[in-house]
């Protein structure tokens, strides 16, 4: 299935096995995703000079839960290899 729309793409593919491939394509955000029997992958490529938007989950003693942050893509990245929180946007 794919469907191409002005600000998003998608492709989802599954075989006769049960495994699903996933690309989601956007301004912003691109992810892969593939689903098998014994594992799950999700790669999401961010650009490390555009805006994002972030809330902490509270893990750091300088950034408050549920606070929203507009982050780089360079700092993003970092927050969420350190499980920091979410990207939001």
């Amino acid at each position: 299935m794919k469907i191409d729309t002005k600000n998003v793409d998608v492709a989802l593919e599954r075989d006769e096995n049960g495994n699903v491939a996933l690309d989601v394509d956007t301004k912003n955000v691109d992810i892969h995703a593939s689903k098998s029997d014994d594992k799950i992958v999700i790669d999401v490529d961010i650009n490390d000079r555009d805006e994002y938007t972030f809330e902490s989950n509270g893990k750091s003693k300088h950034m408050p839960k549920g606070i929203i942050y507009k982050v780089t893509g360079e700092m993003l990245k970092l927050f969420l290899s350190r499980g920091l929180g979410k990207l939001i946007k």
